[in-house]
């Protein structure tokens, strides 16, 4: 017998059977063929050799499709049981399958790994990585020094995995000490070394360190740019994190990885750039054939942190894949923003592809009804949250509820709530109390509250500030004096607020009675001129903010230069007229502000945007025509005169409302804030919405999207009127033989003021399809709906 020809061919054969056959018909081929070999080969040592070839192509490739614990030891018995785990290579692939695997088991791995009589650094390289996938950091730690111990020299595959666990640790000292190893090594100039060493430092809170060593790489990788990147990132530092970021884009080697745009986005959201932030999102389109869903839920966070909710929303919705945490940010991001209605549908929709609600999407959920004052709905989730779904609820959890029943005056039954929880509450929940006890002007209760905020948390400035404000109002000086003083012997000093705004993609800054801006005499300017207009507008300064025993028009003067009233001045000198004003602040806004920015937002005609605690506010509401406040336009007339003029009242109110907010769409059997008026108590019938809608059909300024009428698409330009403010917009920007995606159109910074911004992708389309059939651009498909665009030929 020939075994060199039969251990080259026969056991490949045997090993293709085991190949193609499950798991179960695998293993029995493998011990029969087994059984079979030895009872022909004999036991001399050139039939062993060709024996062990056998055994090495059966056991790999049935280690190979192993899908869970129960084949993985299953396989490892039978090894044990033929004698071949004494061979290195077998030991040291049982080990990786059972540490790296998703479904391995790193207790078990660690049983084998101690079975092997001399372990390589690729066993210990394995371990390692093994344990900080797990999070079982420190004992990655352990096996490294197991390693030294034992005089086997870690490598420049060690290395990586122990500095991530040191960064996940944060045990800054420990990594210094290991790059010491590294130096002593020789393995200083390794690339991939030198990106986690940055990557470690970043976690650590060392930027000084991973900068140091980032600024003396001979050479520099992607992952050089997005470790030093992300490591800006971890430590807040986010003016550096873009400057850094348009380095690398300058520099024109180096393509961004995703990882590098999530941190670059992240920074946008935090300095509240939205244009940064869309700018970003161009180059993600342009340089990446597929968005996955990390980087996409990424961008929707962005967006609505930004205040542009509705570009969050399109995002979501051209997702083809989403996941919870896709769903949890997209329900927080109309939370934030006060729409309600859409966020609990987005949890229903969720609700229905399958994924099972947790704490974290529930947080999302009751804030959502925090947010729009839906009370009964938010009491039933918070039911159905722990009888449904078996969670038990969070300290968020009752902090939601406390603050939709706060809002809703709903006092005394937010504060026996407090007194029921299972839990000790905490100072978020009592404040929540005093926040909502100080709106309703209920002093009893509000001192109850800030008597078990200041046992719990005696050192936050605001609660103090907040219970002087409510005695102020009361007039009870003397015990106001005394918070005041209770407050200086604490020795508690207000933060500084200030105020953020983004003019032309930079980001300003502002403080109370700021004058460091090199403008800031036209600011001041700003705020006069604006001072005489808000006068006859019916305006009046709260001077009850102010908390301080001056006169009137001491109090109106320190009302007058707050942060964010110099942030609008700067915003209405130095930006176009009608175009949005988005503010970012550090601290609550005051009373004051708020109605002050509602009359700025009327007089001036410009939707203004701003954040605070955890929500964003938004002014610049639709001004109603007075026929709306006219209970019988709400019912169809039955004269025919009458009736004609209703509809034609209807039909421009519609369009002129859906002009003005950027609606497309309407449906009959929707939320739409035409179709009713609280304050008469009146609603339009669902025959009267069908008959306003079927008139704008008719005109051609409307189509229906479906048979039953449940939708209409509203054209308050018609598609030809669009094809040519396509062709404006070219020129306007430079485009007439350039290239632009889809999403620049309809979300870029050069449609941002414009009537192309949010246009609905349909309308588009048509439009598109006009000046195509026209010759005047072309239409070019990508791998995906995000990188679509045109080439135009003007």
């Amino acid at each position: 017998m020939d075994f060199h020809i039969i251990s080259r061919q026969v056991p490949t054969k045997w090993a293709n059977h085991i190949r193609c056959s499950s798991h179960e018909m695998a293993t029995s081929i493998f011990l029969v063929a087994v059984a079979k070999w030895k009872k022909q080969l004999g036991d001399t040592r050139r039939e062993m050799g060709a024996l062990w070839r056998f055994y090495e192509h059966g056991w790999l490739p049935l280690l190979k499709r192993c899908k869970s614990m129960e084949e993985f030891k299953q396989v490892h018995a039978h090894i044990l049981k033929l004698g071949l785990f004494w061979d290195h290579f077998c030991g040291s692939n049982l080990v990786a399958t059972c540490a790296l695997a998703k479904w391995g088991s790193m207790e078990y791995a660690c049983s084998i790994f101690r079975r092997i009589e001399e372990p390589s650094s690729f066993e210990y390289n394995t371990m390692i990585r093994g344990n900080v996938n797990c999070m079982n950091l420190e004992e990655a730690l352990i096996l490294y020094i197991e390693m030294l111990k034992k005089g086997i020299e870690p490598d420049n595959f060690t290395y990586p995995f122990v500095f991530k666990a040191c960064s996940l640790l944060g045990a800054l000292k420990e990594g210094m000490q290991i790059y010491s190893h590294v130096f002593k090594a020789g393995l200083e100039g390794d690339l991939f070394l030198q990106n986690s060493l940055i990557s470690m430092y970043g976690k650590c809170g060392a930027i000084e360190h991973a900068r140091d060593v980032f600024d003396k790489m001979s050479e520099r990788s992607v992952a050089s740019w997005s470790a030093i990147i992300g490591a800006h990132a971890s430590a807040e530092m986010w003016h550096e994190c873009l400057k850094l970021f348009n380095d690398m884009m300058h520099d024109g080697r180096y393509r961004p990885e995703e990882s590098t745009l999530v941190s670059v986005l992240s920074a946008c959201t935090h300095l509240g750039s939205p244009n940064l932030g869309s700018s970003v999102h161009g180059i993600l389109l342009r340089n990446t054939t597929e968005l996955n869903v990390i980087v996409k839920t990424s961008l929707i966070d962005m967006y609505a942190k930004c205040g542009c909710i509705e570009k969050g929303l399109c995002v979501f919705h051209s997702m083809a894949e989403k996941n919870k945490h896709s769903y949890t940010v997209m329900i927080s991001g109309l939370a934030v923003h006060g729409r309600g209605s859409e966020a609990l549908r987005i949890f229903a929709e969720m609700l229905e592809q399958g994924l099972a609600p947790d704490d974290v999407v529930y947080v999302g959920v009751l804030s959502a009804c925090t947010h729009a004052g839906l009370v009964n709905e938010g009491l039933e989730f918070f039911n159905r949250m722990q009888f449904e779904h078996k969670i038990e609820p969070t300290i968020q959890h009752y902090g939601c509820m406390v603050d939709l029943m706060g809002r809703a005056g709903m006092l005394r039954e937010a504060y026996e709530l407090i007194k029921s929880m299972p839990r000790k509450p905490n100072d978020v929940l009592w404040r929540s109390l005093l926040n909502a006890c100080k709106v309703h002007h209920n002093l009893e209760l509000g001192e109850i509250a800030a008597e078990n905020i200041f046992m719990l948390n005696p050192h936050n400035l605001g609660d103090y500030l907040v219970l002087a404000n409510m005695y102020a109002r009361a007039q009870k000086w003397v015990d106001m004096a005394k918070i005041r003083i209770e407050m200086v012997q604490k020795g508690l000093v207000q933060t500084p607020g200030f105020s953020l705004v983004e003019v032309k993609r930079r980001v300003y800054k502002f403080v109370s009675h700021d004058k460091s801006q090199p403008h800031f005499h036209s600011i001041y300017a700003m705020i006069h001129q604006m001072e005489w207009q808000l006068k006859f507008e019916g305006y009046i300064p709260d001077t009850s903010q102010v908390l301080l025993d001056v006169d009137e028009e001491e109090k109106r003067q320190r009302l007058k230069y707050h942060s964010q009233k110099l942030a609008i001045a700067f915003a209405l000198i130095h930006t176009s007229e009608g175009s949005p004003i988005r503010i970012f602040r550090n601290l609550r806004m005051c009373n004051d502000c708020h109605t002050y920015t509602k009359f700025i937002s009327m007089i001036y005609e410009r939707e203004i945007t701003w954040n605070h605690s955890r929500k964003m506010q938004k002014l610049g509401e639709f001004k109603l025509p007075h026929f709306f406040n006219y209970p019988p336009y709400f019912t169809l007339q039955p004269v025919r005169d009458t009736r004609e003029k209703q509809v034609q009242l209807w039909k421009d109110l519609i369009l002129d409302y859906c002009r003005t907010q950027k609606v497309f769409v309407i449906g009959l059997e929707e939320e739409f804030p035409l179709f009713s008026n609280p304050i008469i108590g009146r609603s339009l019938t669902h025959e009267a919405r069908e008959a306003f809608l079927s008139a704008l059909v008719a005109d051609g300024r409307a189509e229906w999207m479906d048979k039953g009428h449940r939708k209409c698409l509203i054209l308050w330009h018609r598609i030809q009127e669009w094809a040519e403010i396509l062709v404006q917009f070219a020129r306007d920007n430079g485009l007439e033989d350039g290239v632009v995606t889809m999403e620049e159109i309809r979300f870029g910074t050069e449609s941002q003021g414009t009537e192309l911004q949010g246009i609905d992708q349909t309308i588009l389309n048509r439009a598109l399809k006009i000046l195509e059939q026209k010759g005047k651009l072309v239409v070019f498909k990508g791998t995906s709906t995000d990188d679509e665009g045109v080439k135009f030929s003007l």
